[in-house]
């Protein structure tokens, strides 16, 4: 049996999903506020004074942090339905539904979160693996519920998903040095093979 693995923003997407999905919630005058006020934390994250994750957590807080449950699930079925469809590349899609049609194992993983890609993940029949968030008495407080779903935590997640010696083959799908651990995995290693 084959497993597929498919990394989410900029492998099946144009762009990046964590900033369409902020800017879809924000409104294009606060989004654009909030990259202003992040200017220095992505400064700070380019010198190596601060990390990726740090910086991803804070941005995504400082728009999410205190929303719930329900709410952030109304928005993500929202984004889900009217932007989501515009970002993801055709052939991709194509590709993704032929697989899980075929009865093999596909899970998207990725460093994006399950507060938007849960939607998705469902309706194309995938297992999700991705970067979690933090809920208290049913309100995101604004945190990561464990490690950001990037470079080894991709496959750190795989491996904790999956009995791997289970596969007889393993196919990989990336676009960026995140996916390289997730990649490394693979008897199959595809590197943006969807473009173009």
């Amino acid at each position: 049996m084959r497993l597929y693995l498919f990394d989410f923003d900029g492998t099946l997407t144009t762009k990046d999903s964590l900033f369409a999905f902020l800017r879809f919630v924000a409104g294009p005058v606060k989004w654009g506020l909030s990259l202003g006020l992040f200017l220095p934390h992505m400064v700070l994250m380019k010198a190596g004074g601060l990390s990726n994750s740090a910086v991803k957590e804070r941005l995504i807080a400082f728009h999410l942090k205190g929303r719930s449950a329900e709410e952030l699930e109304a928005l993500a079925e929202k984004f889900h339905q009217l932007i989501l469809p515009g970002i993801l590349r055709p052939n991709a899609m194509v590709y993704v539904r032929e697989v899980v049609a075929s009865g093999q194992e596909a899970a998207l993983v990725s460093a994006s979160m399950d507060l938007w890609l849960r939607p998705f993940a469902h309706a194309e029949g995938l297992k999700l693996i991705c970067t979690e968030g933090a809920f208290e008495n049913g309100r995101y407080t604004g945190r990561f519920a464990g490690p950001n779903c990037h470079g080894p935590e991709k496959a750190n997640r795989i491996r904790a998903a999956y009995p791997l010696a289970n596969f007889t083959e393993i196919y990989a799908f990336g676009d960026s040095s995140g996916d390289k651990e997730m990649l490394d995995l693979a008897t199959e290693k595809h590197y943006r093979f969807f473009e173009g």
